[in-house]
């Protein structure tokens, strides 16, 4: 889990939180660019949930050289 990793990601990110919640809920994917503070890094985000109420996943892409630029 995210807070393991990174332990306050829930007050710097917590639209991660609230993104996934919602992708859980509908299973509707959403693709999202974010900051996280504590690895001075930018991702693009894909979250996926294979069905309503089912564990979700997410792909991290690091975009910070392209936000860099």
């Amino acid at each position: 889990m995210f807070t393991e990793v990174i332990p306050d990601i829930q007050e710097t990110n917590p639209e991660l939180f609230e993104i996934y919640g919602r992708v859980a809920k509908t299973g509707k994917i959403e693709r999202f660019e974010t900051f996280l503070p504590a690895l001075n890094v930018w991702f693009l985000i894909s979250v996926y949930s294979p069905a309503r109420e089912i564990f979700l996943f997410a792909i991290f892409e690091d975009v910070t050289e392209s936000k860099n630029c």
